[in-house]
C-alpha cells in the first residue's frame, strides 16, 4: 500500500501545478515561505506576515492545506487561532523550544495540552511534528508519542531523521498507524521512505530543490540572453 504524499508548496504557481497533478494536500511550511519572501531560511517571519501570506495562498486552491503554528513569541493558542482562521485544514505544531532545541518532556506535555485544548473549538485538525530524534532517541520519541494519546492530535510526523534511523523507527511506525515521515534529507528516496509504510510522506525536500533549480536555471537563461544575444 502506498503512503499518502503531501508536498510542500511555497507559492501560488506551485500550489496550482501540484493540484493539477492530483495532489490533494499541500504543506505551506514556515521555512519555505521565509525562503520565498526573504530568500533565506535563517530569519523567521512574523506571525502577521505568515498569516497574510496564508490568506492569499488559500484563495488560489481548494486542496487541503497544512500550515505551521510554531512561529513567533505569542502563546501557542493565539498562533493556532490565527493560522486556523486563514482557512488552514491542519495546523502543524513542533516540539521546538525558543532555541530550536527539543522541549523537555514536562514542557512538551504542557505544550501538547495547550494546543489540544485550543484546537477543540476550531475547524482545523492538529498535527505534531517530532523533529529531534537525535536529542531524545527512540525512547524519548516513544514517550512523546504516548503523551499525545487522549489529546486532539490526529497525526504525527517524524522529521529530521537520516537513512540510518529508519530501522529503529520501524517498530514505532508498525504500532502507531497515524505516524508519517518527513522526506527532508538529500539521501532519502521515495522508495526508501515508502518501504517503511508510514501513514503519509511529508515531502519538503524535493519541492524546495525544484524551486531553487528553477530560479537558478531561469537566472542563467536571462543572463545568457542579455549578454550573449
Amino acid at each position: 500500500m502506498s503512503s499518502h504524499i503531501i508536498l510542500a508548496a511555497a507559492n501560488a504557481p506551485m500550489a496550482k501545478f501540484f493540484e493539477t497533478q492530483g495532489f490533494d494536500s499541500l504543506y505551506v511550511n514556515q521555512e519555505s515561505v521565509a525562503n520565498q519572501l526573504l530568500a533565506t531560511t535563517d530569519e523567521s517571519l512574523a506571525v502577521t506576515e505568515y498569516v497574510q501570506y496564508l490568506k492569499c495562498l488559500r484563495a488560489t486552491t481548494t486542496v487541503r492545506m497544512l500550515a505551521d503554528a510554531a512561529i513567533g513569541s505569542d502563546p501557542i493558542s493565539t498562533t493556532i487561532n490565527r493560522v486556523s482562521h486563514c482557512g488552514m485544514d491542519t495546523i502543524v505544531i513542533s516540539d521546538d523550544d525558543e532555541n530550536h532545541r527539543a522541549l523537555t518532556l514536562a514542557d512538551f506535555s504542557n505544550h501538547i495540552q495547550a494546543a489540544s485544548s485550543c484546537i477543540a473549538g476550531l475547524s482545523s485538525s492538529l498535527m505534531l511534528n517530532l523533529g529531534h530524534l537525535e536529542q531524545y532517541g527512540y525512547q524519548g520519541l516513544s514517550e512523546r508519542i504516548k503523551l499525545t494519546k487522549n489529546t486532539n492530535v490526529t497525526a504525527i510526523v517524524v522529521s529530521h531523521v537520516t537513512p540510518d534511523d529508519l530501522g529503529g523507527l520501524a517498530p514505532l511506525l508498525a504500532e502507531n498507524h497515524q505516524i508519517g515521515l518527513a522526506l527532508d534529507h538529500p539521501d532519502f528516496s521515495y522508495g526508501m521512505v515508502q518501504a517503511m509504510m508510514p501513514a503519509f510522506i511529508l515531502d519538503t525536500y524535493h519541492p524546495s530543490l525544484a524551486a531553487k533549480q528553477s530560479v537558478q536555471n531561469a537566472g542563467n537563461s536571462v543572463i545568457a540572453k542579455l549578454f550573449m544575444g
